[in-house]
């Protein structure tokens, strides 16, 4: 399912970009929002296992620039989620116990517009994400914790109101991805000594408020 949403975010992104008509200065945009939950696989672990990252809260903030006479806008933003990665019950649950996971993410964006309406109250856009996540898991059976920093990236799809010049409420459709590690610390049998990981791709809804600049 997430490979299939993968795919259509590509896929959208590419057919609106070039009917883009939008132009800013600068913006402060807020995030907050649900990520849903992903099913993951441990890998390089004694015995690979299949787990569920939870769904949650997924909030942040960022900072846009946008060119002079400009459809492209470059953002520096941070987003924060804190999860569970629960064992599936068909895994060995005498190796490994259930994560709190923390993920820190610093990411650059970049942003495509295109007006809606005549008006330009309405605004799509179409995006992509590279950057660092700070990952944090901490085992819940043992206490014992990892940290770890890793690449991170992300497709978005989204739409803008603008009630006022200077204001805007944002509507967005993303997938986020990154890596989450185990250590041998973190298993319940002490003759286990390896480390592993698993990759996290989740899809998220968010919505926002924009605070505008110079538009």
């Amino acid at each position: 399912m997430t490979r299939l949403l993968t795919v259509m975010l590509i896929f959208v992104a590419s057919q609106l970009i070039p009917h883009l008509t939008f132009a800013q200065a600068t913006a402060i945009n807020t995030y907050a929002g649900y990520a849903f939950e992903d099913a993951i696989r441990y890998q390089d672990v004694p015995l690979e296992y299949d787990a569920t990252l939870e769904g949650g809260l997924i909030w942040g903030a960022g900072f846009e620039y946008v060119p002079y006479r400009s459809n492209y806008g470059i953002e520096l933003l941070y987003l924060n989620q804190s999860s569970n990665a629960i064992p599936n019950s068909n895994s060995n649950d005498s190796l490994v116990s259930e994560f709190e996971v923390k993920i820190n993410y610093g990411l650059v964006g970049t942003n495509a517009y295109f007006s809606m309406n005549r008006a330009r109250t309405f605004y799509s856009f179409a995006g992509a994400m590279l950057g660092l996540s700070f990952v944090n898991s901490t085992s819940k059976a043992t206490s014992a914790s990892e940290s770890s920093t890793n690449f991170a990236w992300g497709l978005r799809l989204g739409t803008r109101f603008k009630p006022a010049d200077n204001i805007s409420l944002n509507f967005t459709a993303q997938l986020l991805s990154t890596t989450q590690g185990v250590t041998k610390d973190s298993y319940l049998s002490s003759q286990y000594n390896s480390e592993g990981s698993a990759s996290i791709i989740q899809f998220g809804l968010l919505g926002g408020v924009s605070y505008i600049f110079g538009d």
